[in-house]
């Protein structure tokens, strides 16, 4: 017969716990490392999911919240149901788990996978942590905390369409460059020429758009090597200051390993 109830684990309760774990599915470090970070900021909620035991008192399911209670070295409130028969773990974790865009999507958020993208990427700006890419991304409590301090984004999201890069980063990019105070009429012309391709020269300021887009057509082929998304930011935002500033550019580089990392208050080298 199983039991359910509410309990408050501790991370030694956590530990002793873990000792007892049957044979499960591998641990995912990045995983235990976002949870930890929700308990620690307190982002931590309790919403039914559920700490699973077998009959021989073995854990079946929720090792990565252990873990992460472990880790985030802080308690937590949490359903625990026991005497599951063993064959049940075959049957946990088989539905996709929810991604922030899954969350705006239940909030009723229109273009929802697009502003989860747009959000992670103006939030790493924010942050200064872009050249981390997508390896350093927002909480879903701080993604949804930010679009509520930068609603422009919704807007930016419906406005940009540029299919040479996501359109998560597109997004962002416009509202950063928006934000910044930078001309709509002029952020608009840059993104439809980058899109479209026409009337672009190289020899006047649209060269650097042009050199841009063809670093990002170039990368779509099958046979070309894929771009890291934030060398593809870099390169999008030197290119538009050129673009603003009417520079003829015959070069549009960016080294990740060498050079600062482009912020447009700190002024950007061409």
């Amino acid at each position: 017969m199983s039991t359910f109830k509410k309990e408050l684990i501790t991370p030694i309760k956590a530990r002793k716990w873990l000792e007892k774990r049957a044979e499960n599915r591998p641990v995912s470090l990045s995983y235990v490392k976002e949870l930890a970070d929700s308990i620690k900021h307190g982002d931590w909620e309790l919403n039914g999911e559920t700490i699973k035991f077998n009959s021989d008192g073995e854990l079946i399911d929720g090792q990565h919240r252990l873990e992460a209670v472990v880790l985030a070295d802080k308690p937590i409130l949490s359903y625990v149901c026991r005497g599951l028969d063993s064959q049940s773990f075959d049957t946990i974790d088989i539905g996709r788990r929810r991604d922030m865009s899954s969350i705006l999507a239940k909030h009723g958020e229109v273009n929802y996978k697009i502003l989860a993208g747009a959000i992670s990427w103006a939030w790493r700006y924010d942050k200064a942590n872009i050249q981390y890419g997508r390896s350093n991304s927002p909480r879903i409590q701080e993604g949804v905390a930010f679009l509520s301090q930068n609603a422009g984004l919704r807007e930016c999201c419906s406005l940009v369409k540029c299919k040479l890069m996501s359109r998560g980063m597109a997004a962002a990019l416009d509202y950063i460059l928006i934000r910044a105070g930078k001309d709509r009429s002029l952020v608009d012309s840059f993104f439809l020429k980058l899109a479209d391709g026409e009337g672009l020269s190289k020899s006047d300021r649209t060269s650097a758009i042009l050199l841009l887009r063809n670093n990002l057509a170039g990368s779509k082929k099958a046979t070309a090597v894929r771009l890291q998304p934030q060398y593809v930011w870099a390169i999008s935002l030197k290119a538009f200051l050129a673009f603003e500033e009417g520079r003829v550019v015959k070069h549009l580089r960016f080294d990740l390993n060498k050079d600062k990392f482009p912020y447009l208050d700190e002024g950007i080298d061409s």
